[in-house]
């Protein structure tokens, strides 16, 4: 197991670093290309120079695309608890979904499915005490499958709602004040479990993505300057 992670944190630094290195290449390259009228040594220097900072952003920047790659693309099995007392279970990213009554797992009773428990759950909408959503008819059984297509959830009361088209649920939710706005299930299980540290991680990404747009202005500005910047100065002797 050792050998193994010290392989996939070797093949993680490697995708890190093999394009971190091919940006500050590209840069670099480009800099001296650009930069003719500096001498050949000098040239290369303040194009590996100015190239720098964005091999340093790269470094910073594709750690985290991999990371958020990796969490949106794995699956995490388990379960998630809502703030109503309900419960959401899944087993994979592509799967449909539990939604159940998670005060009698609480209590150490067994979960009373047919009653308060929704299974085959593809779309979700978490609105205060109630909880509505979309059943996959291929998750469920044939002879029911076209009769219970959406759901309304009172958790408070434990009651569940099953109705045949999204009309009848709309004009459901409407009387109860709810708007509805059904979301994939596996997006609103991420709402409420770690996986929110993904938000972190694509705040993270912007923001050094705008650095790197600021780097490249001014790596810009610095090539445009280029000919100024090695003017001969005139020697100043005394007569």
């Amino acid at each position: 197991m050792q050998v193994m992670a010290l392989g996939i944190a070797l093949l993680f630094c490697i995708a890190v670093l093999v394009p971190s290195c091919l940006m500050g290449l590209i840069f670099a390259v480009l800099g001296v290309m650009i930069m003719k009228s500096i001498p050949g040594r000098q040239r290369v220097v303040v194009a590996v120079t100015r190239a720098l900072p964005f091999f340093f952003v790269s470094v910073f920047v594709i750690p985290l695309v991999l990371v958020l790659v990796i969490v949106r693309k794995t699956s995490f099995p388990g379960h998630c608890r809502l703030p109503n007392g309900y419960a959401i279970m899944m087993v994979s990213a592509n799967e449909t979904g539990w939604v159940y009554n998670a005060r009698n797992e609480d209590a150490g009773k067994s979960i009373a499915w047919q009653k308060e428990g929704v299974d085959g759950v593809k779309a979700l909408q978490i609105a205060g005490r109630y909880i509505l959503g979309r059943r996959d008819p291929r998750g469920l059984p044939v002879e029911v499958a076209d009769l219970n297509g959406y759901f309304l959830v009172d958790t408070q009361t434990a009651v569940v709602t099953n109705l045949p088209t999204l009309p009848q649920l709309q004009d459901a939710a409407a009387k109860l004040g709810v708007q509805v706005n059904l979301n994939s299930v596996y997006d609103v299980y991420c709402r409420y479990t770690p996986m929110r540290f993904a938000r972190f991680l694509t705040a993270a990404i912007v923001l050094l993505s705008i650095v790197f747009l600021l780097l490249l202005m001014r790596w810009l500005l610095q090539m445009r300057s280029v000919p100024t910047l090695n003017t001969p100065a005139l020697d100043m002797k005394p007569v």
